[in-house]
């Protein structure tokens, strides 16, 4: 199952506040039981795909792209609404 996304994912971001100096892993795949964060599905599923890893520079609230259409990856930038 090679570079098989997820198609069946919600339309709307998730938004989670981070603190600074951490840092997450981004489901690229859309098959994480944890969303939009990476729990090592795209391994088990052989998909060929990675997660994003983004290190947080300031602490503050981040709406994370959940239907994987955005241009501004990891981020939302409304592309589920158009």
């Amino acid at each position: 199952m090679t570079n098989t996304i997820n198609t069946d994912l919600p339309s709307s971001p998730v938004i989670t506040e981070l603190e600074a100096g951490s840092k997450v892993a981004y489901c690229t795949c859309g098959w994480s039981a944890k969303g939009v964060f990476c729990d090592g599905s795209h391994s088990r599923k052989e998909t060929g795909m990675a997660p994003q890893i983004i290190e947080i520079a300031d602490t503050k609230k981040y709406a994370f792209c959940a239907c994987r259409k955005t241009s501004n990856g990891p981020f939302c930038d409304g592309s589920h609404s158009k």
